[in-house]
Order: C-alpha cells, then sequence, then structure tokens
C-alpha cells in the first residue's frame, strides 16, 4: 500500500472519529433540553374575605421544575373543586419564572359566589382542611419551544384565615 493511500486511509479514520464524536456530543447536549413535565400541587387555601354574596380565597401553588433549565410560567389556568363541589376557576397571565430543579411556591386569587357552594363551604371551615381537586393547563416556555402542560391533582390541604402559616 503506498504512503498516500495509507495517508487517506488515516484521513477518513480520522474524520469517521471526529463524526462520531460530534454525534455523541450532540446527544448528550440534546439530553439536556429533553423536557419533564412540571408539577403542580396545592399547598394551603388563604380565606381572604367573606360577604353575603360570596368571598375569596388565595391559593398557594408548588411548582415543582425537574428539569436543569429554567421554565417560564405564561399562562396558568385551571377549575377548582373543593369538598366536591365547583367552586370556581383561577386564571394566572402574570410571568414566572421557574428556577431549575426547583419548587416554586405561586399565589393565585379565587372569587366565589355562595350559591352552590354554601354546604361545601360550611363543611370546610368547620373542619379546618379542604378536600380539593385542581383540573387544568400550565403554559411554560422552555429554551427549545413553548408548550402546554396538562395539571390534575387531588387531595387535602390546610384551611387558614387571614395571614398564611
Amino acid at each position: 500500500m503506498s504512503r498516500a493511500s495509507k495517508a487517506a486511509i488515516r484521513a477518513v479514520q480520522s474524520l469517521f472519529l471526529l463524526g462520531a464524536l460530534l454525534w455523541l456530543a450532540s446527544c448528550a447536549t440534546l439530553r439536556r433540553f429533553r423536557f419533564v413535565e412540571p408539577t403542580v400541587s396545592l399547598q394551603t387555601v388563604q380565606v381572604t374575605g367573606l360577604g353575603l354574596t360570596g368571598g375569596s380565597l388565595r391559593l398557594w401553588l408548588d411548582v415543582e421544575n425537574p428539569n436543569p433549565y429554567e421554565l417560564r410560567g405564561t399562562e396558568f389556568r385551571a377549575t377548582v373543586d373543593l369538598e366536591g363541589t365547583p367552586f370556581g376557576e383561577v386564571l394566572r397571565t402574570e410571568p414566572l419564572a421557574i428556577a431549575a430543579d426547583t419548587t416554586t411556591t405561586v399565589d393565585i386569587d379565587l372569587r366565589f359566589t355562595w350559591e352552590g357552594v354554601g354546604a361545601a363551604a360550611r363543611a370546610a371551615f368547620q373542619k379546618g382542611s379542604i378536600a380539593y381537586v385542581m383540573r387544568g393547563r400550565l403554559k411554560v416556555g422552555t429554551p427549545v419551544d413553548e408548550r402546554w402542560v396538562g395539571v390534575e391533582r387531588r387531595g387535602e390541604v390546610p384551611l387558614t384565615a387571614g395571614g398564611r402559616d
């Protein structure tokens, strides 16, 4: 085999090796940007006002971002059932930064009327905690795109009056 042929073979091998290394590096980079859906859970319900026609609640939500990059929340919409009764809808359109690998606490106001929710509200106020079901969607921006994430959570949380514990 001639010297020129050996040099050509080495050059092809080097190019192949370089291509393989670049491919592996790009896979590692893309894996870093793989999206894992954040989770949203209700932590506390705070009574912020009660009147003759209804009242207002502040919902404290924890938004957990399991990704190695910041998420930008741009919209959150959900329906909230308390004690098995539809209480209302929440909407948040203010920007929200959710740091990488952390949980961010967010508060959202919910206004309701007594019509149709009176018995559920009385039960919740008497026992000091409230059973909830929250269904909705969170719109988040990633370094690559923007997407909607479905949210459905149920559980029981403390009911506080006035200030947050």
